[in-house]
């Protein structure tokens, strides 16, 4: 609770409302105490997206404690703003996916057969790698962990949080 608002609930507790002329001896009144109080009050918090701008500082992505940030807004991104295009940062080892219109995925761009991270399309939720063709889906259940020679499963998915035109993977998901 903000302190104006509990001084005026105070004020209505102990029935004092308003402020009349004959308790003015020191030239106070409701509104000079108001104002007083709203001059002392702390500025708001910082918004999770004001953190998140400030701790990318103008850089389109940072990779920090296993968590890779992602700046959107940077044209690089783009390709995102399309349901079922995905960006292949080979910089993080990791493949961004626009699902639909408010889910964005994030899958390890390690080939299962043989480690490639470079030669990727998707198509009918499934990644394929040209190197020898082999897809590998994008549900939950038999992980196919890279270069393990597997050559059908599903790519390994981090967790992602979106703040806005931020997103957040998290490597230890």
């Amino acid at each position: 609770m903000k302190r104006i608002e509990f001084f005026k609930s105070l004020m209505a507790l102990i029935g004092i409302g308003t402020v009349s002329q004959s308790c003015e001896s020191e030239d106070t009144t409701i509104e000079t105490i108001e104002e007083e109080v709203a001059v002392e009050e702390t500025p708001e918090e910082e918004s999770e997206y004001d953190i998140l701008k400030a701790k990318l500082d103008g850089a389109s992505s940072l990779l920090e404690d296993k968590k890779l940030y992602i700046d959107l807004s940077f044209s690089e991104y783009d390709t995102l703003k399309t349901v079922g295009n995905f960006y292949n940062d080979t910089d993080n080892y990791v493949m961004i996916l626009r699902k639909d219109e408010e889910k964005i995925l994030a899958f390890d761009n390690c080939c299962p057969h043989l480690g490639s991270v470079t030669k990727w399309s998707f198509a009918n939720d499934k990644f394929t790698c040209s190197n020898h063709n082999n897809s590998f889906g994008i549900n939950s259940g038999m992980v196919a962990p890279c270069s393990s020679g597997m050559t059908s499963g599903n790519l390994k998915q981090y967790s992602v949080t979106q703040v806005e035109d931020i997103i957040v993977v998290d490597f230890n998901s």
